[in-house]
């Protein structure tokens, strides 16, 4: 079975409207705190349910890529690797890492199997996609400058504000883990204008189900 995460109802709604079959629903909350805890809450009482995670939902796209196409608005990406972006020591022009015999773990590489699957998928069926590194980080950063810091940093397709805890709650439980979001802005000087939350939302919500449909494969009631 599919556990199926998101951080708000507004992102939820539209996957559960084509949902796979052998599906759950998780809604965390923002943020890396209440979606670390509401999903190491729930594993801890109905893991053995559960075959893969698809976590999914809206992203600020990184503008400032090297030698790499940036996504664009309504976009879809696919990430390779998570990473936890601003725990460490910043600096206005740079962030330093904490020393390493804290034994913080920051990089969770994704299931390589669910992305090809979910990748293969989604071009059958008319979607373009971005595969790279997805950035999360506790405040959404509300300048290109800082964007830039960050996209630099990690080589970073996009940023998004729970992605790193849910990596680290399925890699504690064993859970295969897929991740899959809609790029609602870019990460420039901070102009709601431009946003397009609702369309992402949607787009994000139905490129999933069609995803997990592909991965099915994995799951067992």
């Amino acid at each position: 079975m599919i556990l199926a995460i998101t951080a708000t109802d507004f992102e939820m709604a539209p996957f559960l409207r084509g949902a796979p079959g052998a599906c759950r629903s998780l809604v965390t909350g923002v943020g890396v705190l209440e979606s670390g805890l509401r999903l190491s809450r729930y594993l801890e009482q109905n893991r053995r349910e559960f075959t893969m995670a698809l976590h999914f939902g809206v992203a600020g796209a990184y503008v400032d890529r090297v030698d790499e196409e940036a996504a664009g608005l309504l976009d879809i990406c696919i990430a390779e690797k998570e990473i936890l972006g601003d725990l460490g020591i910043c600096f206005p022009q740079r962030i330093d890492e904490l020393p390493e015999d804290l034994g913080l773990q920051k990089i969770f590489d994704l299931d390589d199997t669910l992305l090809k699957q979910g990748t293969a998928v989604l071009e059958k069926y008319g979607f373009s996609w971005h595969r790279g590194n997805f950035v999360t980080v506790n405040c959404a950063s509300g300048t290109r400058q800082r964007g830039e810091l960050l996209c630099r940093k990690y080589d970073g397709l996009c940023e998004n504000m729970e992605g790193a805890a849910i990596a680290r709650v399925c890699l504690e439980y064993d859970l295969p883990l897929m991740k899959l979001r809609c790029i609602s802005n870019y990460v420039v000087d901070r102009d709601l204008s431009g946003w397009r939350l609702v369309e992402a939302a949607k787009k994000a919500g139905e490129a999933a189900a069609i995803a997990g449909k592909a991965c099915s494969h994995y799951c067992r009631q």
